[in-house]
Protein backbone atom coordinates (compact mmCIF):
# COMPACT_ATOMS: atom_id res chain seq x y z
CA UNK A 1 0.00 0.00 0.00
CA UNK A 2 1.51 3.53 -0.77
CA UNK A 3 2.10 5.72 1.94
CA UNK A 4 -0.42 8.45 2.65
CA UNK A 5 0.66 11.95 3.08
CA UNK A 6 -0.80 14.47 4.24
CA UNK A 7 0.28 18.19 6.29
CA UNK A 8 4.15 17.11 6.16
CA UNK A 9 2.80 13.75 7.70
CA UNK A 10 3.56 10.52 6.05
CA UNK A 11 1.51 7.52 6.93
CA UNK A 12 2.46 4.30 6.18
CA UNK A 13 0.39 1.00 6.64
CA UNK A 14 1.06 -2.37 6.68
CA UNK A 15 2.83 -4.94 8.49
CA UNK A 16 6.07 -3.18 10.58
CA UNK A 17 8.22 -5.80 9.92
CA UNK A 18 7.48 -5.13 6.37
CA UNK A 19 7.20 -1.83 6.36
CA UNK A 20 10.16 -0.56 8.57
CA UNK A 21 12.68 -2.66 5.49
CA UNK A 22 11.01 0.53 3.34
CA UNK A 23 12.83 2.86 5.79
CA UNK A 24 16.24 4.06 5.56
CA UNK A 25 18.58 3.44 8.47
CA UNK A 26 19.00 6.07 10.94
CA UNK A 27 16.27 8.38 9.96
CA UNK A 28 13.51 7.72 12.89
CA UNK A 29 14.14 9.90 16.18
CA UNK A 30 11.60 7.98 18.16
CA UNK A 31 9.10 4.79 18.54
CA UNK A 32 6.25 4.71 19.80
CA UNK A 33 4.55 1.72 20.25
CA UNK A 34 1.87 -1.11 22.11
CA UNK A 35 2.23 -4.25 20.12
CA UNK A 36 -0.54 -6.73 20.33
CA UNK A 37 -0.52 -8.70 23.62
CA UNK A 38 0.19 -12.38 23.77
CA UNK A 39 -3.10 -14.12 23.46
CA UNK A 40 -5.14 -11.86 24.33
CA UNK A 41 -6.53 -10.63 20.97
CA UNK A 42 -7.20 -12.18 17.46
CA UNK A 43 -6.89 -9.26 14.78
CA UNK A 44 -7.85 -11.56 12.36
CA UNK A 45 -4.16 -11.59 10.13
CA UNK A 46 -2.91 -14.72 9.13
CA UNK A 47 0.36 -14.48 10.99
CA UNK A 48 -0.16 -11.39 13.32
CA UNK A 49 1.63 -11.00 16.66
CA UNK A 50 0.29 -12.76 19.49
CA UNK A 51 -0.98 -15.48 18.59
CA UNK A 52 2.38 -17.79 19.03
CA UNK A 53 1.90 -21.08 20.68
CA UNK A 54 4.71 -20.71 23.28
CA UNK A 55 4.98 -17.17 24.64
CA UNK A 56 8.86 -17.45 25.46
CA UNK A 57 11.29 -20.04 24.47
CA UNK A 58 14.12 -18.76 27.00
CA UNK A 59 16.48 -18.46 23.87
CA UNK A 60 17.87 -15.12 24.86
CA UNK A 61 18.97 -16.48 27.67
CA UNK A 62 20.14 -19.93 26.90
CA UNK A 63 21.88 -18.48 23.87
CA UNK A 64 19.16 -20.89 21.11
CA UNK A 65 15.97 -18.62 20.67
CA UNK A 66 13.44 -20.37 18.53
CA UNK A 67 12.47 -17.36 15.76
CA UNK A 68 9.05 -18.97 16.27
CA UNK A 69 7.55 -18.27 20.11
CA UNK A 70 6.17 -14.54 20.81
CA UNK A 71 9.25 -12.56 22.63
CA UNK A 72 11.76 -14.48 19.32
CA UNK A 73 9.20 -12.57 16.52
CA UNK A 74 9.23 -9.45 18.76
CA UNK A 75 12.64 -9.43 18.76
CA UNK A 76 13.33 -9.50 15.44
CA UNK A 77 10.79 -7.03 14.32
CA UNK A 78 12.62 -4.23 16.77
CA UNK A 79 15.82 -5.57 14.99
CA UNK A 80 14.23 -3.12 12.01
CA UNK A 81 13.52 -0.44 14.39
CA UNK A 82 17.02 -0.86 15.72
CA UNK A 83 18.28 0.01 12.71
CA UNK A 84 16.45 2.65 11.89
CA UNK A 85 16.20 4.59 14.49
CA UNK A 86 18.81 7.62 14.66
CA UNK A 87 21.66 6.87 17.27
CA UNK A 88 19.93 9.39 19.64
CA UNK A 89 16.61 7.89 19.34
CA UNK A 90 14.32 6.39 21.86
CA UNK A 91 11.90 3.70 21.86
CA UNK A 92 9.12 3.57 24.35
CA UNK A 93 7.00 -0.01 24.39
CA UNK A 94 3.71 -0.29 26.60
CA UNK A 95 3.15 -3.90 27.10
CA UNK A 96 0.57 -5.98 28.95
CA UNK A 97 0.87 -9.11 30.54
CA UNK A 98 -1.10 -12.39 30.49
CA UNK A 99 -2.42 -14.91 32.60
CA UNK A 100 -1.90 -19.25 31.65
CA UNK A 101 -5.10 -20.37 31.45
CA UNK A 102 -6.94 -17.10 30.53
CA UNK A 103 -6.76 -16.37 26.74
CA UNK A 104 -9.14 -12.89 26.37
CA UNK A 105 -12.35 -13.34 24.34
CA UNK A 106 -13.07 -15.35 21.19
CA UNK A 107 -11.18 -13.47 19.13
CA UNK A 108 -8.20 -14.13 20.98
CA UNK A 109 -8.87 -18.14 21.40
CA UNK A 110 -7.83 -19.61 17.57
CA UNK A 111 -4.21 -20.95 17.20
CA UNK A 112 -0.86 -19.46 15.41
CA UNK A 113 -1.64 -19.95 11.77
CA UNK A 114 -5.02 -19.90 11.85
CA UNK A 115 -6.65 -17.02 9.63
CA UNK A 116 -10.00 -18.16 9.80
CA UNK A 117 -12.50 -15.60 10.42
CA UNK A 118 -13.88 -15.69 14.11
CA UNK A 119 -17.64 -17.10 14.28
CA UNK A 120 -19.62 -16.67 17.39
CA UNK A 121 -20.91 -19.90 16.87
CA UNK A 122 -17.88 -21.82 17.36
CA UNK A 123 -16.59 -22.64 20.82
CA UNK A 124 -12.91 -21.07 20.78
CA UNK A 125 -10.22 -22.87 21.39
CA UNK A 126 -6.99 -21.92 23.17
CA UNK A 127 -3.46 -21.71 22.10
CA UNK A 128 -1.57 -25.40 21.76
CA UNK A 129 0.64 -24.19 24.92
CA UNK A 130 3.03 -27.01 26.54
CA UNK A 131 3.39 -25.86 30.05
CA UNK A 132 6.25 -28.23 30.82
CA UNK A 133 8.53 -26.82 28.01
CA UNK A 134 8.13 -23.47 29.01
CA UNK A 135 8.11 -23.71 32.39
CA UNK A 136 4.97 -22.06 32.72
CA UNK A 137 2.00 -23.11 34.60
CA UNK A 138 -1.95 -23.01 35.00
CA UNK A 139 -3.08 -19.66 36.22
CA UNK A 140 0.63 -18.64 36.52
CA UNK A 141 1.33 -14.73 35.76
CA UNK A 142 3.64 -15.15 32.28
CA UNK A 143 5.55 -12.15 33.01
CA UNK A 144 5.42 -11.09 29.41
CA UNK A 145 6.66 -7.30 29.38
CA UNK A 146 9.91 -8.19 31.55
CA UNK A 147 10.56 -11.20 29.14
CA UNK A 148 10.25 -9.03 26.17
CA UNK A 149 12.17 -6.00 27.80
CA UNK A 150 15.04 -8.56 29.17
CA UNK A 151 15.11 -10.59 25.31
CA UNK A 152 15.22 -6.69 23.90
CA UNK A 153 18.11 -6.09 26.56
CA UNK A 154 20.42 -8.86 25.55
CA UNK A 155 19.62 -8.08 21.43
CA UNK A 156 21.72 -5.24 22.44
CA UNK A 157 18.90 -2.57 23.69
CA UNK A 158 19.39 -0.09 26.23
CA UNK A 159 17.25 -0.56 28.67
CA UNK A 160 16.52 3.07 30.47
CA UNK A 161 13.39 2.50 32.21
CA UNK A 162 10.11 0.91 33.37
CA UNK A 163 7.54 3.53 33.86
CA UNK A 164 4.26 2.29 35.47
CA UNK A 165 1.18 3.19 33.34
CA UNK A 166 -1.51 2.76 36.51
CA UNK A 167 -4.96 2.62 35.59
CA UNK A 168 -8.05 4.57 37.48
CA UNK A 169 -11.04 2.47 36.03
CA UNK A 170 -8.99 -0.61 35.25
CA UNK A 171 -11.14 -4.27 33.40
CA UNK A 172 -13.18 -5.49 35.79
CA UNK A 173 -12.00 -8.74 36.61
CA UNK A 174 -13.93 -11.81 37.88
CA UNK A 175 -11.11 -13.18 39.85
CA UNK A 176 -11.38 -13.86 44.02
CA UNK A 177 -7.92 -15.45 44.46
CA UNK A 178 -5.50 -12.34 43.74
CA UNK A 179 -5.83 -8.11 43.22
CA UNK A 180 -7.20 -7.12 39.98
CA UNK A 181 -4.78 -5.97 37.48
CA UNK A 182 -4.44 -2.09 37.13
CA UNK A 183 -1.35 -1.60 35.70
CA UNK A 184 0.71 -1.69 32.48
CA UNK A 185 4.25 -1.04 31.95
CA UNK A 186 6.05 1.42 29.29
CA UNK A 187 9.69 0.83 29.03
CA UNK A 188 12.26 3.07 27.36
CA UNK A 189 14.89 1.44 25.34
CA UNK A 190 17.56 3.19 23.29
CA UNK A 191 20.00 2.53 20.67
CA UNK A 192 23.19 4.20 22.35
CA UNK A 193 24.29 5.20 25.99
CA UNK A 194 23.87 8.69 24.52
CA UNK A 195 20.14 10.15 23.49
CA UNK A 196 17.83 12.91 23.53
CA UNK A 197 15.48 12.68 26.49
CA UNK A 198 13.86 16.33 27.17
CA UNK A 199 13.83 16.02 31.25
CA UNK A 200 12.31 19.74 31.38
CA UNK A 201 9.23 19.16 28.74
CA UNK A 202 7.66 15.94 31.19
CA UNK A 203 8.47 17.96 34.39
CA UNK A 204 4.93 18.75 35.93
CA UNK A 205 4.45 22.14 38.52
CA UNK A 206 5.57 20.36 41.90
CA UNK A 207 2.73 21.38 44.66
CA UNK A 208 4.35 22.92 48.05
CA UNK A 209 2.55 20.54 49.78
CA UNK A 210 3.70 17.55 47.72
CA UNK A 211 8.15 18.45 48.36
CA UNK A 212 9.18 15.25 50.27
CA UNK A 213 11.30 17.78 52.40
CA UNK A 214 9.76 18.56 56.02
CA UNK A 215 11.57 22.16 55.83
CA UNK A 216 11.06 23.93 52.32
CA UNK A 217 12.27 27.32 51.11
CA UNK A 218 10.26 28.28 48.45
CA UNK A 219 10.95 31.05 45.79
CA UNK A 220 10.33 32.43 42.59
CA UNK A 221 12.41 31.65 39.67
CA UNK A 222 12.82 35.61 39.21
CA UNK A 223 13.70 36.11 42.62
CA UNK A 224 17.45 36.53 43.81
CA UNK A 225 18.62 36.28 47.12
CA UNK A 226 21.51 38.38 48.56
CA UNK A 227 22.73 36.09 50.88
CA UNK A 228 22.12 32.46 51.70
CA UNK A 229 18.52 32.44 52.97
CA UNK A 230 18.76 29.00 54.89
CA UNK A 231 20.01 30.74 58.18
CA UNK A 232 15.65 31.72 58.62
CA UNK A 233 15.36 28.04 59.36
CA UNK A 234 17.49 29.44 62.76
CA UNK A 235 15.86 32.22 63.59
CA UNK A 236 13.53 32.03 66.48
CA UNK A 237 10.61 33.90 64.56
CA UNK A 238 10.36 30.24 62.55
CA UNK A 239 10.86 27.66 65.56
CA UNK A 240 7.71 29.69 67.22
CA UNK A 241 5.68 29.35 64.54
CA UNK A 242 6.87 26.73 61.47
CA UNK A 243 5.99 29.56 59.17
CA UNK A 244 7.57 32.63 57.78
CA UNK A 245 5.42 34.73 55.29
CA UNK A 246 6.56 38.36 53.92
CA UNK A 247 4.56 41.69 53.67
CA UNK A 248 2.91 43.10 50.41
CA UNK A 249 2.18 46.91 49.78
CA UNK A 250 -1.67 46.17 50.12
CA UNK A 251 -3.71 45.59 53.29
CA UNK A 252 -6.85 42.96 52.88
CA UNK A 253 -9.78 45.78 53.90
CA UNK A 254 -12.94 45.10 56.25
CA UNK A 255 -15.39 45.15 53.34
CA UNK A 256 -13.27 42.33 51.27
CA UNK A 257 -16.06 39.04 50.79
CA UNK A 258 -12.50 37.25 50.87
CA UNK A 259 -12.76 36.71 55.09
CA UNK A 260 -16.49 35.73 54.46
CA UNK A 261 -15.53 33.74 51.24
CA UNK A 262 -12.91 31.89 53.17
CA UNK A 263 -15.21 30.49 56.27
CA UNK A 264 -15.91 33.46 58.30
CA UNK A 265 -12.19 34.60 58.93
CA UNK A 266 -12.74 37.43 61.50
CA UNK A 267 -11.05 40.63 60.22
CA UNK A 268 -7.32 41.85 61.28
CA UNK A 269 -5.60 44.85 60.22
CA UNK A 270 -2.57 43.09 58.52
CA UNK A 271 -0.64 43.15 55.30
CA UNK A 272 -1.49 40.79 52.11
CA UNK A 273 0.93 38.16 51.40
CA UNK A 274 3.91 38.70 48.96
CA UNK A 275 4.58 35.04 47.78
CA UNK A 276 7.70 35.28 46.13
CA UNK A 277 9.07 33.54 49.15
CA UNK A 278 7.96 31.20 51.59
CA UNK A 279 9.43 29.37 54.56
CA UNK A 280 7.51 26.33 55.82
CA UNK A 281 7.78 23.43 58.36
CA UNK A 282 5.48 21.14 56.69
CA UNK A 283 5.27 18.89 59.78
CA UNK A 284 4.04 22.01 61.56
CA UNK A 285 1.69 23.46 59.09
CA UNK A 286 0.35 20.42 57.15
CA UNK A 287 -3.46 20.88 57.90
CA UNK A 288 -3.62 24.71 56.31
CA UNK A 289 -0.56 23.65 53.81
CA UNK A 290 -3.53 21.09 52.73
CA UNK A 291 -6.35 23.16 53.15
CA UNK A 292 -4.42 25.58 50.70
CA UNK A 293 -3.91 23.41 47.93
CA UNK A 294 -7.49 22.50 48.55
CA UNK A 295 -8.58 26.00 47.49
CA UNK A 296 -6.14 26.29 44.94
CA UNK A 297 -7.38 23.19 42.90
CA UNK A 298 -10.65 25.54 43.07
CA UNK A 299 -9.26 28.76 41.62
CA UNK A 300 -11.35 29.54 39.20
CA UNK A 301 -13.63 30.49 42.50
CA UNK A 302 -11.03 31.48 45.07
CA UNK A 303 -8.85 33.49 42.71
CA UNK A 304 -12.28 35.69 42.32
CA UNK A 305 -11.61 37.49 45.67
CA UNK A 306 -8.11 37.30 46.15
CA UNK A 307 -4.68 38.47 44.17
CA UNK A 308 -3.47 34.80 43.36
CA UNK A 309 -2.00 32.28 45.08
CA UNK A 310 -0.47 34.42 47.48
CA UNK A 311 -3.88 34.86 49.61
CA UNK A 312 -4.51 31.55 49.94
CA UNK A 313 -1.18 30.99 52.52
CA UNK A 314 -2.50 34.41 54.43
CA UNK A 315 -6.37 33.01 55.00
CA UNK A 316 -5.95 29.60 54.75
CA UNK A 317 -3.46 30.04 57.61
CA UNK A 318 -5.99 32.26 59.75
CA UNK A 319 -8.75 30.29 59.17
CA UNK A 320 -7.01 27.09 60.70
CA UNK A 321 -5.34 29.29 63.57
CA UNK A 322 -2.06 28.33 61.91
CA UNK A 323 -0.03 31.47 62.96
CA UNK A 324 3.12 32.63 60.90
CA UNK A 325 5.83 35.04 61.52
CA UNK A 326 5.98 38.27 58.84
CA UNK A 327 8.89 40.57 59.18
CA UNK A 328 7.93 44.54 60.17
CA UNK A 329 10.02 45.90 57.63
CA UNK A 330 7.89 46.61 54.42
CA UNK A 331 9.27 45.91 50.52
CA UNK A 332 11.23 48.40 49.47
CA UNK A 333 10.66 49.40 46.01
CA UNK A 334 13.91 49.32 42.65
CA UNK A 335 12.72 49.31 39.11
CA UNK A 336 10.29 46.56 38.89
CA UNK A 337 11.09 45.07 41.82
CA UNK A 338 10.33 44.08 45.50
CA UNK A 339 13.26 43.88 48.13
CA UNK A 340 11.83 42.15 51.38
CA UNK A 341 13.86 41.77 54.55
CA UNK A 342 15.01 39.89 57.44
CA UNK A 343 14.17 40.53 60.55
CA UNK A 344 16.90 43.14 61.51
CA UNK A 345 15.87 44.85 58.18
CA UNK A 346 18.71 43.53 55.95
CA UNK A 347 17.72 43.54 52.39
CA UNK A 348 17.23 39.73 51.79
CA UNK A 349 15.29 38.86 48.62
CA UNK A 350 15.37 41.07 45.26
CA UNK A 351 11.45 39.86 43.40
CA UNK A 352 12.15 41.10 39.80
CA UNK A 353 8.09 40.66 39.41
CA UNK A 354 7.55 43.57 37.43
CA UNK A 355 11.46 43.05 34.67
CA UNK A 356 11.37 39.54 34.59
CA UNK A 357 14.48 37.69 33.57
CA UNK A 358 14.86 37.32 29.69
CA UNK A 359 17.10 35.52 27.39
CA UNK A 360 17.96 38.55 25.15
CA UNK A 361 16.57 42.03 27.15
CA UNK A 362 17.37 42.78 30.37
CA UNK A 363 17.20 46.74 31.43
CA UNK A 364 19.45 47.46 34.43
CA UNK A 365 17.92 47.95 37.86
CA UNK A 366 20.07 50.41 39.83
CA UNK A 367 20.87 49.39 43.02
CA UNK A 368 20.00 45.73 42.30
CA UNK A 369 22.93 43.86 43.89
CA UNK A 370 24.44 40.47 42.27
CA UNK A 371 22.93 42.02 38.78
CA UNK A 372 26.25 41.18 36.58
CA UNK A 373 26.47 37.89 37.57
CA UNK A 374 22.80 37.22 36.72
CA UNK A 375 23.50 38.27 33.54
CA UNK A 376 26.46 36.44 33.07
CA UNK A 377 24.15 33.62 33.65
CA UNK A 378 21.89 34.04 31.37
CA UNK A 379 25.17 34.71 29.31
CA UNK A 380 26.16 31.02 29.23
CA UNK A 381 22.48 29.60 28.77
CA UNK A 382 21.71 31.86 25.86
CA UNK A 383 25.03 30.30 23.95
CA UNK A 384 23.63 26.98 23.87
CA UNK A 385 19.84 27.29 24.17
CA UNK A 386 17.39 28.89 22.38
CA UNK A 387 13.40 29.59 22.61
CA UNK A 388 13.41 28.50 18.90
CA UNK A 389 14.58 24.45 19.97
CA UNK A 390 14.44 22.06 22.74
CA UNK A 391 17.76 20.67 22.79
CA UNK A 392 20.86 21.92 23.50
CA UNK A 393 23.69 23.47 21.00
CA UNK A 394 26.50 20.97 19.37
CA UNK A 395 29.87 22.48 18.47
CA UNK A 396 28.65 21.74 14.67
CA UNK A 397 25.42 23.82 16.00
CA UNK A 398 27.39 26.24 17.14
CA UNK A 399 29.96 26.78 14.24
CA UNK A 400 26.55 26.73 11.65
CA UNK A 401 25.01 29.64 13.91
CA UNK A 402 28.24 31.89 14.08
CA UNK A 403 28.76 31.46 9.90
CA UNK A 404 25.09 33.12 9.76
CA UNK A 405 25.88 35.67 11.91
CA UNK A 406 24.90 39.03 10.20
CA UNK A 407 23.75 37.20 6.75
CA UNK A 408 20.65 38.95 5.19
CA UNK A 409 18.39 37.33 3.13
CA UNK A 410 15.62 38.00 1.06
CA UNK A 411 12.50 36.47 3.15
CA UNK A 412 9.45 35.10 0.68
CA UNK A 413 6.32 33.93 2.61
CA UNK A 414 5.17 32.29 -1.11
CA UNK A 415 1.71 33.50 -2.55
CA UNK A 416 2.06 36.36 0.58
CA UNK A 417 4.80 38.47 0.88
CA UNK A 418 8.41 39.06 0.62
CA UNK A 419 11.18 41.48 2.83
CA UNK A 420 14.80 41.30 4.31
CA UNK A 421 15.71 39.23 6.95
CA UNK A 422 18.97 39.30 9.03
CA UNK A 423 20.32 37.07 11.53
CA UNK A 424 22.33 38.17 14.50
CA UNK A 425 24.68 36.18 16.36
CA UNK A 426 23.02 35.81 19.81
CA UNK A 427 19.76 33.99 17.97
CA UNK A 428 17.42 37.06 17.10
CA UNK A 429 16.70 38.30 14.01
CA UNK A 430 17.73 42.11 13.71
CA UNK A 431 15.72 43.01 10.69
CA UNK A 432 12.56 41.71 8.83
CA UNK A 433 11.34 39.93 11.98
CA UNK A 434 7.70 39.99 13.29
CA UNK A 435 5.93 38.11 16.02
CA UNK A 436 5.79 34.67 14.48
CA UNK A 437 10.04 35.65 13.73
CA UNK A 438 11.70 36.57 16.40
CA UNK A 439 14.00 33.93 17.44
CA UNK A 440 16.61 31.38 15.93
CA UNK A 441 18.37 28.51 16.11
CA UNK A 442 20.46 25.98 14.06
CA UNK A 443 19.73 22.10 14.98
CA UNK A 444 20.79 18.75 13.10
CA UNK A 445 21.43 20.99 10.31
CA UNK A 446 17.93 22.74 10.49
CA UNK A 447 17.17 26.70 11.05
CA UNK A 448 14.34 26.40 13.30
CA UNK A 449 12.62 30.05 13.72
CA UNK A 450 9.84 31.27 16.48
CA UNK A 451 8.31 33.59 17.46
CA UNK A 452 7.76 36.05 20.40
CA UNK A 453 5.78 33.05 22.97
CA UNK A 454 8.54 30.68 21.84
CA UNK A 455 6.56 28.69 19.74
CA UNK A 456 8.29 27.54 16.12
CA UNK A 457 6.96 28.92 13.40
CA UNK A 458 8.79 27.22 10.61
CA UNK A 459 11.61 24.71 10.15
CA UNK A 460 14.07 25.08 6.96
CA UNK A 461 16.71 22.65 5.15
CA UNK A 462 19.69 24.59 3.49
CA UNK A 463 19.73 24.25 -0.11
CA UNK A 464 22.40 23.84 -2.83
CA UNK A 465 22.75 27.64 -3.48
CA UNK A 466 23.06 28.79 0.07
CA UNK A 467 19.57 29.92 1.33
CA UNK A 468 17.17 27.76 3.22
CA UNK A 469 13.65 26.33 2.20
CA UNK A 470 10.84 24.89 4.00
CA UNK A 471 6.95 26.25 5.26
CA UNK A 472 5.34 27.36 7.96
CA UNK A 473 4.22 24.57 10.53
CA UNK A 474 1.23 27.41 12.05
CA UNK A 475 -1.17 28.54 10.46
CA UNK A 476 -1.53 29.37 6.96
CA UNK A 477 1.21 26.87 6.59
CA UNK A 478 2.30 28.45 3.87
CA UNK A 479 5.49 27.63 1.65
CA UNK A 480 9.29 29.60 2.90
CA UNK A 481 12.09 30.50 0.88
CA UNK A 482 15.52 32.50 2.30
CA UNK A 483 17.04 33.51 -0.85
CA UNK A 484 21.20 34.31 0.16
CA UNK A 485 22.96 37.96 -0.45
CA UNK A 486 20.12 39.28 -2.38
Amino acid sequence: MAPLVQNQVTIYCGDCREVLRLLPAGSVHTCVTSPPYWALRDYGVAGQLGLERIPDCLGWATGAPCGECYVCRLVAAFREVHRVLRDDGTLWLNMGDTYAGYWGKKYAHKPFGDDRTPDSSTPPSKPSLDFRDSLIKPKDLIGIPWRVALALQVDGWYLRSDVIWSKRNPMPESVTDRPTRAHEYVFLLTKSRQYFYDADAVKEPLAKSNSQRTTSHYLDADNVPVRDPAFLFDTPQYAQHGTILWPDYGRLSPERAAWRVFGNIPYRDEPEVESGQIVIDKARCWRALTFANWCGERSAFFFAHVHGDKELFHLCWRKLGQEYAMPSRGIHTLAGTMCQHDFEDHRLFQHRNGRKWSLYDNPQVPGFQFEAECLRYIAELKNVWSPAAQTLATDADRAATAALNGRRFEYNRIGYDHRPMVFRGDGTISVGGAGCERYWAIRDGRLMIAGDDGRLTMELVATEDGGWEGRWLVFEKMGIRLESGV
